[in-house]
């Protein structure tokens, strides 16, 4: 049998997943059953050898977990570096990420690839919500000005008695917010 251990950065041996590598015949699984990963037929996974988890051994590419789940060697890999060593089925095994230094060194060039436009993909989604929180805060604020000033003609004047503590700086900021937004025709 063939192993491979997984450890998350310092790690005691409490945080280590050993996951027992098989090839197709050594394995549980039917050739016709589905990586739950990748919803590849293993015998798609194991004739594939554009990308191998063990170069001397190549037909190693199925793992199974201590859970008994069985996965695509590349996939489970790459789960265990970008989220955490739980088994996707059950989720039985260790919260933490796999170290890099636990995935065989051809793998780990398109690993660190993966991450970085993850990273970038997230800050991206983060920076659009931010968007969509400063945008509806702006609309709120809008609405709130358009029911303490009203408008007269090209510009608006403060019409009424709410309006009257706003400072002219307060005024000039309102009136350039608001020449961004279609005026109602009078």
């Amino acid at each position: 049998m063939y192993r491979h251990d997984f450890i998350a950065p310092d790690a005691d041996d409490e945080d280590t997943v050993v996951v027992q590598l098989h090839t197709l015949q050594s394995s549980s699984v039917r050739e016709d059953d589905l990586c739950p990963i990748t919803q590849e037929t293993f015998k798609d996974i194991s004739e594939d050898r554009e990308v191998v988890f063990y170069e001397k051994r190549p037909s190693l590419c199925i793992g199974r977990l201590a859970c008994n789940h069985c996965f695509s060697m590349i996939a489970l890999t790459r789960c265990f570096v970008l989220s955490d060593m739980r088994c996707p089925v059950c989720r039985a095994g260790v919260k933490f990420k796999a170290g890099m230094r636990t995935v065989p060194v051809h793998l780990r060039r398109e690993l660190e690839v993966t991450k970085n436009r993850l990273r970038e993909e997230q800050a991206r989604e983060d920076q659009r919500v931010l968007q969509d929180i400063q945008r509806s805060i702006l609309e709120e604020d809008m609405r709130e000005t358009e029911l303490t000033l009203g408008w007269d003609g090209p510009g608006f004047a403060i019409s009424t008695p709410m309006a009257e503590g706003v400072s002219s700086s307060e005024v000039r900021i309102v009136r350039i917010v608001m020449s961004t937004v279609s005026r109602p025709r009078v």
